[in-house]
């Protein structure tokens, strides 16, 4: 075999190794992008489930009330939560139309709560018809009770198994990642193995043909040419660094990496690539050339190159010494992590904000209100919240379609963000609600604040990207504390019934509790 065809074959199976690589580097990064969309299918299951048993609890309130005061207006209340518990109860079918364990559930879950909805039925009719003792007499036999018990226990069964297939997908996707890095860093270890031995290679058969000078330096230049377009060929960026930290070669790659050009890098120390808050590099380099070793990818820290605009860039490296010409070299391999960042970024950004609107979500909010009142009890002074709700947001699905009612929620949403303080804190509470905290902020204050925000959205009339003007309005409650509340769950209610308040005395209102 000539000394071509084995520079040649050992090229060939670099570039299959490179290729390999990088095909199983693209598959970890598909993983990523799956199991994030399954974090937001899994968080919405559970706000609609959430939603589902607070309309309920709505509906029920709004029957008691009724029953005990004789009073219409506590059948309005109801009559909104009915009407919405079969649209979402809809969106749980369609959203879990894949799983037939959570099919039969919703199957099971629907009638229970049609059940419970006759009952509240049966009792409010009872009471109109004059017959208040035997609706109460109905209620006191606790029917309704364990009918909103199983239903809770279903919900929390479905809960459970969303979290649980999570958990199951988040695990296989974990596996397929660190099997898709291992092949990576193994096929990038493996490229600088090929690489180091191709070096050797050429000095071994230069040596061998020197007396035989013309055919000896044509085999060294087909040699150097072959090596050169190997490492310009690499996926990475590849740096050569002699013993004394000085760059030897690198390849276009890393040329693309940094926006240095080869006169520029070649002859300077490495740590002209190397951010400033890594000061203690040069030590770590001489005690590596004092004694090298391979260091396979994803072995050490993870380092950020500084190219030359002064942007870094994260990479993961390998290091691979070999001697040429009696000389030490160490070919470093940078594989940029930028994308895998940017998912990682984009995973803990959907954790906690509402994927339509841009807003925090109620998970966040919980944390957000935990902070604030304990801030407030522990410097005395009083912290708001609004409780926002879009007027007549079902009649804007039922006639435009739900896609305008998206665009109302992410132009309420902006119009929000752009109304609020720097301090204050934007969460889209479900459905058309909205909660916003305002730390420091005293009643009188809040009903300011809040005051601006609805004339703002009441004055403004929005047109869709289809060309429909639509008027919109909001109607927003008030609860300070600790004068209306000290608690999370008390608060939120508090704010709750004055913004019910405000839709009962006519909507596009401010109402305090």
């Amino acid at each position: 075999m000539t000394v071509n065809l084995k520079i040649s074959l050992a090229f060939i199976i670099c570039l299959l190794i490179i290729i390999i690589s990088s095909l199983f580097s693209y598959r970890s990064t598909q993983q990523l992008i799956v199991t994030g969309s399954w974090v937001v299918h899994t968080y919405e299951v559970k706000a609609v489930l959430e939603t589902v048993i607070s309309e309920l609890k709505d509906a029920e309130t709004g029957q008691q009330g009724y029953l005990l005061t004789d009073e219409l207006t506590y059948l309005k209340p109801y009559k909104i939560s009915v009407a919405k518990i079969n649209h979402n109860l809809n969106k749980l079918s369609s959203l879990t139309n894949d799983n037939n364990r959570q099919q039969q559930n919703i199957s099971r879950l629907t009638m229970l709560v049609n059940e419970k909805l006759q009952e509240l039925k049966e009792t409010i009719e009872l009471a109109q018809g004059g017959y208040k003792d035997d609706a109460i007499k109905l209620i006191l036999t606790h029917q309704g009770k364990r009918i909103m018990d199983d239903i809770r226990i279903i919900i929390d069964n479905m809960a459970f198994e969303e979290t649980h297939l999570l958990s199951e997908r988040q695990q296989q996707a974990s596996k397929a990642i660190k099997i898709a890095n291992f092949i990576t860093s193994t096929g990038g270890l493996l490229a600088l193995i090929f690489i180091g031995c191709i070096a050797l290679f050429i000095k071994r058969e230069a040596t061998r043909y020197i007396a035989e000078r013309e055919r000896a330096s044509s085999a060294i230049i087909s040699s150097e040419q072959m090596f050169r377009n190997l490492m310009e060929s690499a996926y990475d960026g590849i740096i050569m660094v002699d013993n004394k930290g000085k760059i030897a070669s690198v390849n276009e790659r890393l040329i693309i990496m940094t926006g240095y050009t080869k006169t520029e890098l070649i002859g300077q120390q490495v740590e002209l690539l190397i951010p400033e808050r890594f000061s203690n590099h040069v030590k770590l380099r001489e005690n590596y050339l004092g004694k090298p070793y391979t260091r396979a990818m994803g072995a050490g820290r993870e380092l950020c190159l500084q190219g030359k605009s002064g942007d870094e860039v994260p990479v993961e490296i390998s290091l691979n010494p070999v001697t040429i010409n009696d000389e030490l070299l160490v070919s470093v391999l940078l594989h940029d992590i930028s994308k895998q960042k940017q998912m990682e970024d984009e995973l803990r950004y959907l954790a906690c904000h509402d994927a339509l609107t841009g807003l925090y979500s109620r998970n966040k909010m919980d944390l957000k209100l935990n902070e604030e009142i304990q801030r407030a009890s522990r410097y005395k002074h009083s912290m708001s919240i609004f409780m926002l709700d879009i007027d007549h947001f079902k009649d804007v699905n039922d006639t435009y379609g739900h896609d305008v009612g998206d665009e109302v929620l992410k132009h309420i949403a902006n119009e929000i963000e752009r109304s609020i303080r720097t301090t204050d804190f934007a969460v889209r509470f479900g459905g058309e609600e909205f909660i916003i905290i305002l730390p420091e902020t005293i009643t009188e204050k809040a009903e300011e604040l809040a005051d601006r925000l609805r004339n703002s959205i009441a004055n403004f009339n929005m047109t869709t990207k289809s060309d429909k003007n639509i008027k919109l309005t909001v109607s927003i409650g008030i609860a300070t504390y600790p004068n209306h509340a000290t608690t999370i769950p008390d608060l939120l209610k508090a704010a709750d019934t004055a913004m019910y308040a405000a839709k009962e005395a006519g909507r596009n209102q401010i109402m305090v509790t």
